[in-house]
């Protein structure tokens, strides 16, 4: 394989990656602009532009900001915990049963509270996106039952 078809494969699977309704509408044309201005531009400028508009896509138009924005957000949250579990203390943080909890096992437990606040964050953006896809095909539904009456 030529370098040319190589970054012309790597161009196309970017172009894949982007979101279905970009995709549809858009990749088509984007790969001919490629294989047009590849001869005159040089290739790298044309990835680093679909890596950008990668990101835009997904982002800002597809609502994984949100997702960024609610990851850092619960990050914010528990930042004082690991902060405050950095520092060295002269009294000891008892557990419930009274016996000292050394700062490996407090930041395991933080470290969890994490993971668990993430996933949650995950789960709830999937939820939503799936509760708004199925409210949209009930429409669609809707929609299709009304002309069919008429």
């Amino acid at each position: 394989m030529t370098l040319s078809q190589v970054t012309r494969a790597l161009y196309a699977s970017l172009l894949r990656v982007h979101p279905p309704a970009f995709r549809r509408h858009f990749a088509a044309e984007m790969l001919w602009i490629f294989d047009e201005a590849r001869v005159s531009e040089s290739a790298f400028v044309l990835l680093f532009d679909v890596v950008v508009s990668l990101v835009r896509q997904w982002f800002l138009r597809a609502g994984l900001w949100k997702v960024a924005t609610a990851m850092l957000g619960a990050a914010m949250q528990v930042a004082p915990a690991l902060w405050m579990g950095s520092q060295p203390r002269s009294w000891p943080i008892r557990s419930a049963t009274g016996a000292p909890i050394q700062m490996e096992g407090f930041v395991a437990i933080t470290m969890c509270m994490i993971a668990f606040v993430l996933f949650m964050v995950v789960a709830s953006v999937f939820w939503a996106t799936k509760l708004s896809r199925r409210k949209e095909m009930s429409r669609c539904n809707r929609r299709t039952l009304a002309h069919r009456s008429i």
